[in-house]
């Protein structure tokens, strides 16, 4: 003979104290686990979201990262010359880019917190075309001006436009502000490659990176097969889409087995917490039930009971 199922519902409500604890235990773990892998699936979104499949990313060979890499002015000519790169009004859609890094105030706190900063062309806009002038205007080649990225403006102090602010050994006046469509650009800062390499005492003939637009997505094994065959060239050419991806790899790995190890710690902790509640259920319960085997229920049912309980 089973037991009634109200007989489960209203034992739970007998003891929803120890219930509670049972399930924010289960939930809690589940919780931070959905928490960690969608920080490394947000991650992973933000930087793939800064490719385009129209652009290509040239980088020293061998180079892990743009920070890691370094593209000579000379070859950024031969490079501009390449076939399947789109050109413009004013020439080849290309531009070269070097990578800083800056400190700069948090508005929320005041603390110095590093940005990235990007040297660009002034073309940059022809080829990074998911991005756009939301408020002010491009910066003039040539001019100690910046863009920023409209999350930078949010979270960093003086990035609004018509504020200065110093980078390296100048001064810099923000006049515009970039939407870039949710990517990781949303958090940079754009000015002139040669002035910021200059403010920095970096050479200005020096580069971390070459982005091209190119003809078509087609275009790239064109491109590819034309400049790493060039013997004055030490290059490697990868989609600009790719090369993020790629990118995001490490740390979304790196935030999943993190995420994986505490979930499983919190997961033990959590049986061992329903295990212990099940248990301490069961010995404070033994007239209850001895009371319902002298009703003629049977061990099986009871166990059962206790197992649909938990």
């Amino acid at each position: 003979m089973a037991i009634p199922f109200v007989y489960h519902i209203r034992s739970v409500r007998a003891r929803w104290t120890s219930t509670i604890v049972a399930v924010l235990g289960i939930a809690g773990t589940v919780g931070v686990f959905v928490a960690m892998l969608s920080l490394a699936k947000g991650f992973q979104a933000t930087l793939v979201a800064s490719g385009s499949p129209d652009n290509a990313l040239i980088v020293r060979a061998g180079a892990t990262s743009e920070m890691t890499s370094g593209v000579p002015l000379d070859s950024v000519k031969i490079i501009q010359d390449a076939p399947g790169i789109a050109r413009g009004p004013e020439g080849p859609l290309v531009t070269p880019e070097a990578v800083l890094m800056a400190p700069i105030p948090l508005i929320s706190t005041g603390t110095q917190a590093n940005v990235e900063l990007r040297g660009v062309s002034p073309n940059v806009l022809e080829i990074r075309r998911q991005v756009k002038i939301a408020e002010g205007r491009m910066f003039r080649g040539g001019m100690a001006e910046v863009i920023v990225g409209k999350n930078a403006t949010k979270t960093y102090s003086g990035l609004r436009i018509g504020d200065t602010i110093s980078l390296g050994t100048q001064r810099w006046q923000v006049v515009g502000i970039f939407d870039a469509g949710g990517s990781s650009f949303d958090s940079e800062v754009w000015g002139d490659s040669h002035l910021l390499s200059q403010a920095y005492g970096r050479p200005e003939n020096n580069f971390q990176s070459v982005t091209v637009h190119l003809t078509s997505p087609n275009s790239l094994t064109q491109l590819k097969d034309s400049v790493t065959a060039d013997p004055r060239l030490n290059v490697d050419v990868t989609r600009e889409i790719d090369y993020y991806a790629k990118q995001s790899t490490a740390m979304t790995t790196l935030i999943t087995i993190l995420g994986g190890f505490v979930a499983t710690i919190m997961a033990i902790g959590a049986i061992f917490g329903a295990l212990n509640t099940m248990y301490s259920a069961v010995a404070d319960r033994g007239r209850e039930i001895a009371t319902m085997r002298a009703l003629g229920f049977g061990g099986a049912a009871v166990v059962f009971s206790f197992l649909v309980e938990a």
